[in-house]
Protein backbone atom coordinates (compact mmCIF):
# COMPACT_ATOMS: atom_id res chain seq x y z
CA UNK A 1 0.00 0.00 0.00
CA UNK A 2 1.32 3.37 -0.67
CA UNK A 3 1.14 5.91 1.52
CA UNK A 4 -1.42 7.84 -0.09
CA UNK A 5 -3.51 4.37 -0.05
CA UNK A 6 -3.15 4.25 3.21
CA UNK A 7 -4.59 7.70 4.32
CA UNK A 8 -7.01 7.27 2.41
CA UNK A 9 -8.36 4.51 4.15
CA UNK A 10 -7.42 5.98 7.54
CA UNK A 11 -9.51 9.07 6.49
CA UNK A 12 -7.28 11.68 6.81
CA UNK A 13 -7.51 14.87 4.75
CA UNK A 14 -4.69 16.63 5.61
CA UNK A 15 -1.94 15.40 7.94
CA UNK A 16 1.36 16.35 9.38
CA UNK A 17 4.00 13.92 8.23
CA UNK A 18 6.77 12.75 10.09
CA UNK A 19 9.83 10.53 8.02
CA UNK A 20 12.96 9.44 9.55
CA UNK A 21 16.21 8.55 7.48
CA UNK A 22 14.38 7.18 4.50
CA UNK A 23 11.20 8.04 5.58
CA UNK A 24 12.50 11.70 5.03
CA UNK A 25 12.94 11.10 1.55
CA UNK A 26 9.71 9.46 0.83
CA UNK A 27 8.09 12.07 3.20
CA UNK A 28 9.32 14.72 0.69
CA UNK A 29 8.72 12.55 -2.23
CA UNK A 30 4.58 12.48 -0.99
CA UNK A 31 4.51 16.16 -0.02
CA UNK A 32 6.43 17.08 -3.55
CA UNK A 33 3.29 14.99 -5.11
CA UNK A 34 0.22 15.67 -2.89
CA UNK A 35 0.98 19.32 -1.40
CA UNK A 36 -2.61 19.68 -0.51
CA UNK A 37 -2.56 16.63 1.79
CA UNK A 38 0.65 17.70 4.22
CA UNK A 39 -0.26 20.57 6.52
CA UNK A 40 3.58 20.33 8.24
CA UNK A 41 6.96 18.40 7.01
CA UNK A 42 8.52 17.27 10.14
CA UNK A 43 12.34 15.32 8.35
CA UNK A 44 14.34 13.58 11.54
CA UNK A 45 17.72 13.22 9.98
CA UNK A 46 16.01 12.99 6.84
CA UNK A 47 18.70 10.47 3.70
CA UNK A 48 19.08 10.75 0.85
CA UNK A 49 19.38 15.09 0.27
CA UNK A 50 23.04 16.29 -0.44
CA UNK A 51 24.29 15.93 -3.09
CA UNK A 52 27.08 13.29 -3.50
CA UNK A 53 30.63 15.32 -3.82
CA UNK A 54 32.75 15.23 -6.78
CA UNK A 55 35.38 14.04 -4.56
CA UNK A 56 34.31 11.44 -2.67
CA UNK A 57 36.77 9.16 -3.11
CA UNK A 58 39.40 11.49 -2.24
CA UNK A 59 37.77 12.44 0.87
CA UNK A 60 37.05 8.98 2.52
CA UNK A 61 40.60 6.70 1.90
CA UNK A 62 39.17 3.27 2.28
CA UNK A 63 41.44 0.05 2.20
CA UNK A 64 41.85 -1.80 -0.51
CA UNK A 65 39.61 -4.98 1.34
CA UNK A 66 36.91 -2.71 2.23
CA UNK A 67 36.55 -1.36 -1.59
CA UNK A 68 36.77 -5.26 -2.84
CA UNK A 69 34.27 -6.13 -0.35
CA UNK A 70 31.86 -3.09 -1.26
CA UNK A 71 32.01 -3.91 -4.79
CA UNK A 72 30.95 -7.55 -4.23
CA UNK A 73 28.34 -6.24 -2.00
CA UNK A 74 27.15 -3.89 -4.11
CA UNK A 75 24.56 -5.57 -6.51
CA UNK A 76 22.42 -6.87 -2.98
CA UNK A 77 20.16 -5.48 -0.77
CA UNK A 78 21.58 -4.16 2.44
CA UNK A 79 20.09 -6.81 4.31
CA UNK A 80 20.41 -9.51 2.15
CA UNK A 81 22.92 -11.43 4.45
CA UNK A 82 20.85 -11.15 7.47
CA UNK A 83 17.83 -12.58 5.35
CA UNK A 84 20.72 -15.88 3.82
CA UNK A 85 21.23 -16.64 7.76
CA UNK A 86 17.88 -17.58 8.36
CA UNK A 87 17.63 -18.38 11.73
CA UNK A 88 20.96 -17.55 12.49
CA UNK A 89 20.12 -13.77 11.75
CA UNK A 90 19.47 -12.38 14.85
CA UNK A 91 22.38 -13.88 16.31
CA UNK A 92 24.17 -11.66 13.64
CA UNK A 93 22.21 -8.82 14.47
CA UNK A 94 23.63 -9.27 17.97
CA UNK A 95 27.39 -9.05 17.40
CA UNK A 96 26.73 -6.79 13.99
CA UNK A 97 24.92 -4.17 15.96
CA UNK A 98 25.32 -4.16 19.60
CA UNK A 99 24.44 -0.14 19.74
CA UNK A 100 20.69 -0.94 18.56
CA UNK A 101 20.35 -3.44 21.54
CA UNK A 102 22.02 -0.80 23.87
CA UNK A 103 19.72 2.12 22.18
CA UNK A 104 16.52 0.34 23.06
CA UNK A 105 17.58 -1.52 26.18
CA UNK A 106 15.40 0.86 28.74
CA UNK A 107 12.45 0.46 26.38
CA UNK A 108 11.49 -2.92 26.60
CA UNK A 109 12.02 -6.57 28.49
CA UNK A 110 14.56 -8.67 27.68
CA UNK A 111 16.02 -6.20 25.28
CA UNK A 112 18.99 -8.54 24.31
CA UNK A 113 16.69 -11.15 22.82
CA UNK A 114 13.53 -9.25 21.67
CA UNK A 115 15.81 -6.32 19.76
CA UNK A 116 18.03 -8.23 17.45
CA UNK A 117 14.49 -10.90 16.79
CA UNK A 118 12.37 -7.90 15.92
CA UNK A 119 14.54 -6.52 13.94
CA UNK A 120 15.04 -9.66 12.26
CA UNK A 121 11.41 -10.37 11.73
CA UNK A 122 10.52 -6.90 10.05
CA UNK A 123 13.40 -7.81 7.60
CA UNK A 124 12.77 -11.64 7.37
CA UNK A 125 10.57 -11.64 3.80
CA UNK A 126 10.86 -10.18 1.33
CA UNK A 127 11.83 -6.35 1.31
CA UNK A 128 9.98 -3.53 -0.37
CA UNK A 129 11.15 -0.29 1.10
CA UNK A 130 14.87 -1.83 1.68
CA UNK A 131 14.46 -2.46 -2.14
CA UNK A 132 13.38 1.05 -2.75
CA UNK A 133 16.34 1.99 -1.08
CA UNK A 134 18.78 0.09 -2.87
CA UNK A 135 17.49 1.20 -6.19
CA UNK A 136 17.08 4.61 -5.11
CA UNK A 137 20.65 4.89 -3.13
CA UNK A 138 24.36 6.12 -4.86
CA UNK A 139 26.77 4.19 -2.35
CA UNK A 140 25.10 3.93 1.11
CA UNK A 141 25.28 7.77 1.85
CA UNK A 142 23.52 9.70 -1.17
CA UNK A 143 20.99 9.02 -3.05
CA UNK A 144 21.07 9.14 -7.27
CA UNK A 145 18.47 11.54 -7.17
CA UNK A 146 18.96 14.03 -4.19
CA UNK A 147 16.07 15.35 -3.19
CA UNK A 148 17.71 18.87 -2.23
CA UNK A 149 17.55 19.57 -6.12
CA UNK A 150 13.85 19.39 -5.59
CA UNK A 151 12.71 21.61 -2.35
CA UNK A 152 11.70 24.12 -4.94
CA UNK A 153 9.34 21.77 -6.07
CA UNK A 154 7.32 22.10 -2.32
CA UNK A 155 4.33 23.87 -2.20
CA UNK A 156 4.63 27.65 -1.54
CA UNK A 157 3.89 27.92 1.88
CA UNK A 158 4.44 24.45 3.18
CA UNK A 159 5.93 24.48 7.24
CA UNK A 160 9.29 22.18 7.51
CA UNK A 161 10.79 21.39 10.79
CA UNK A 162 14.04 19.53 10.52
CA UNK A 163 15.52 17.68 12.94
CA UNK A 164 19.25 16.23 13.30
CA UNK A 165 21.26 14.54 15.89
CA UNK A 166 24.28 16.43 16.76
CA UNK A 167 26.41 13.34 16.67
CA UNK A 168 24.57 11.68 13.24
CA UNK A 169 26.86 10.92 10.14
CA UNK A 170 23.44 12.68 8.34
CA UNK A 171 24.71 15.76 6.70
CA UNK A 172 23.14 18.66 8.53
CA UNK A 173 24.17 21.25 5.80
CA UNK A 174 20.79 20.72 3.55
CA UNK A 175 18.73 21.83 6.48
CA UNK A 176 20.22 24.79 6.11
CA UNK A 177 20.37 25.20 2.64
CA UNK A 178 16.34 24.50 2.28
CA UNK A 179 15.90 27.15 5.15
CA UNK A 180 18.47 29.93 2.91
CA UNK A 181 15.91 28.35 -0.52
CA UNK A 182 12.69 29.14 1.53
CA UNK A 183 13.18 32.32 3.05
CA UNK A 184 9.67 33.17 2.52
CA UNK A 185 8.21 30.09 4.53
CA UNK A 186 8.62 28.66 7.65
CA UNK A 187 11.49 26.41 7.82
CA UNK A 188 12.83 25.39 11.36
CA UNK A 189 16.42 23.81 11.59
CA UNK A 190 16.98 21.66 15.10
CA UNK A 191 20.38 20.12 15.81
CA UNK A 192 19.94 17.84 19.30
CA UNK A 193 22.67 17.62 21.20
CA UNK A 194 24.11 14.03 22.00
CA UNK A 195 21.55 12.89 19.67
CA UNK A 196 22.95 10.69 16.81
CA UNK A 197 21.21 9.11 13.61
CA UNK A 198 18.18 7.72 15.47
CA UNK A 199 17.74 10.86 17.17
CA UNK A 200 13.87 9.84 18.66
CA UNK A 201 15.65 7.07 20.68
CA UNK A 202 18.77 8.46 21.62
CA UNK A 203 17.03 12.46 22.87
CA UNK A 204 13.18 10.92 23.14
CA UNK A 205 12.25 13.68 25.39
CA UNK A 206 13.63 16.10 23.37
CA UNK A 207 12.69 14.98 20.44
CA UNK A 208 8.62 14.39 21.58
CA UNK A 209 8.55 17.94 22.91
CA UNK A 210 9.46 19.30 19.12
CA UNK A 211 6.83 16.74 18.07
CA UNK A 212 4.15 17.77 19.96
CA UNK A 213 5.01 21.54 19.37
CA UNK A 214 4.21 21.26 16.41
CA UNK A 215 0.85 19.33 16.51
CA UNK A 216 -0.13 22.12 19.45
CA UNK A 217 0.88 24.97 16.74
CA UNK A 218 -0.69 23.13 14.20
CA UNK A 219 -4.29 22.38 16.35
CA UNK A 220 -4.27 26.29 17.05
CA UNK A 221 -3.65 27.01 13.24
CA UNK A 222 0.22 29.06 14.26
CA UNK A 223 3.35 28.27 13.85
CA UNK A 224 6.17 27.38 16.43
CA UNK A 225 9.10 29.69 17.33
CA UNK A 226 12.18 29.15 15.55
CA UNK A 227 14.84 27.49 16.96
CA UNK A 228 18.33 29.37 18.29
CA UNK A 229 20.60 27.61 16.03
CA UNK A 230 22.30 24.49 16.85
CA UNK A 231 21.19 24.56 20.23
CA UNK A 232 19.11 22.03 21.97
CA UNK A 233 15.55 22.51 22.09
CA UNK A 234 13.57 23.26 26.05
CA UNK A 235 10.36 22.42 25.10
CA UNK A 236 7.63 21.12 27.46
CA UNK A 237 5.20 18.87 26.30
CA UNK A 238 1.88 19.06 25.57
CA UNK A 239 -0.52 19.20 23.29
CA UNK A 240 -2.35 16.71 20.39
CA UNK A 241 -0.88 15.47 17.26
CA UNK A 242 -1.45 13.25 14.45
CA UNK A 243 1.74 12.28 12.77
CA UNK A 244 2.67 9.94 10.23
CA UNK A 245 6.35 8.23 11.40
CA UNK A 246 8.20 6.06 8.23
CA UNK A 247 11.83 5.03 9.87
CA UNK A 248 14.11 3.13 7.83
CA UNK A 249 14.65 0.35 10.71
CA UNK A 250 12.62 0.89 13.61
CA UNK A 251 9.63 3.17 15.16
CA UNK A 252 9.49 2.77 18.58
CA UNK A 253 7.26 4.32 21.11
CA UNK A 254 8.68 5.61 23.94
CA UNK A 255 6.11 6.23 26.96
CA UNK A 256 7.90 7.22 29.56
CA UNK A 257 8.27 10.39 27.35
CA UNK A 258 5.69 11.45 25.50
CA UNK A 259 1.77 11.41 26.42
CA UNK A 260 0.09 11.08 23.51
CA UNK A 261 0.24 8.55 20.76
CA UNK A 262 1.81 8.70 17.03
CA UNK A 263 0.19 7.03 14.42
CA UNK A 264 2.57 4.60 12.85
CA UNK A 265 2.68 2.27 9.47
CA UNK A 266 4.49 0.17 7.76
CA UNK A 267 4.27 1.40 3.58
CA UNK A 268 5.25 -1.04 0.93
CA UNK A 269 3.78 0.52 -2.51
CA UNK A 270 6.88 3.45 -1.57
CA UNK A 271 7.21 3.31 -5.56
CA UNK A 272 4.29 5.45 -5.93
CA UNK A 273 5.93 8.29 -4.22
CA UNK A 274 9.38 8.50 -5.27
CA UNK A 275 8.45 9.94 -9.14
Amino acid sequence: MSIDGWREKVGLEKFILLGHSFGGFLAAAYAIKHPERVEHLVLADPWGFPERPLDVGDRYKFPLWVKAVAAILRPFNPLSVIRTAGPFGPNILKKARPDLIRKFSGMVRDAEEVIPNYLYHCNAQDPSGESAFHTLMSGFGWAKYPMIQRMDSLRKGLPITLIYGARSWVDHDPGFQIKYMRKDTFVDVQVIQGAGHHVYADKARAFNSIVNNIGHHSDNGTLPLLAPDSEEPDREVSSRDVAVTLSSMINVRNDNTRDDPVVTTEVNGVEDEVD
